[in-house]
């Protein structure tokens, strides 16, 4: 069978480059596609991580708020200092542990030096590492050596007195203040 073709060239041409024309526009058209559907998978997972994230930076925010308020509580800061002001004691009272018993043994030596002028008749712990010592002295005489072996002590030192009134008998009843040196 012998075909004619009745059509000119030019027509054909026209109609076969736009067949190919139409079959590049639709695989463009899919690429597209295909870019678009691809890149708003790609927002929407992200969007969902920044959603995750905002929601926990919230929860963060929400709890530094909680704790900051917490610690600028004034009955904190009042508790904090009266614990402070405790352990301070409680290391003060380990470091004098076992210093009355050395204490009183060198009140004790300034009063042996001369039994008959001088008398002691009380000392108690004022306070940490200060004694309050009374006592009897024959006269002002025995009352200044028992200073002058006072400051003389190494143990020793004179935080008030002496303060001294005359008894019945003519002797004077005494009281020192000493305290501790802060190195022993």
């Amino acid at each position: 069978m012998i075909r004619i073709n009745l059509l000119p060239r030019a027509q054909r041409r026209r109609r076969l480059r736009l067949r190919s024309g139409v079959a590049l526009a639709g695989a463009m058209l899919l690429g597209w596609a295909a870019v678009i559907g691809t890149g708003y998978a790609w927002i929407a997972s992200h969007g969902a991580t920044a959603a995750e994230l905002r929601a926990s930076t919230a929860e963060v925010t929400a709890e530094i708020r909680r704790l900051e308020k917490k610690r600028d509580n004034p009955a904190l800061a009042e508790r904090q200092r009266v614990l402070r002001i405790r352990q301070e004691a409680l290391a003060r009272l380990r470091e004098a542990r076992g210093e009355p018993a050395a204490a009183l043994a060198e009140l004790a030596g300034l009063f042996e030096a001369d039994d008959a002028a001088l008398r002691p008749l009380e000392a108690h712990a004022a306070t940490l590492g200060g004694w309050r010592v009374d006592g009897l002295a024959r006269d002002h005489a025995a009352l200044a050596a028992l200073v002058a072996r006072v400051r003389a002590e190494a143990k020793f030192h004179l935080s008030y007195g002496p303060e001294y009134a005359r008894t019945a008998d003519d002797s004077l009843r005494f009281r020192l203040d000493l305290e501790a040196a802060p190195n022993q």
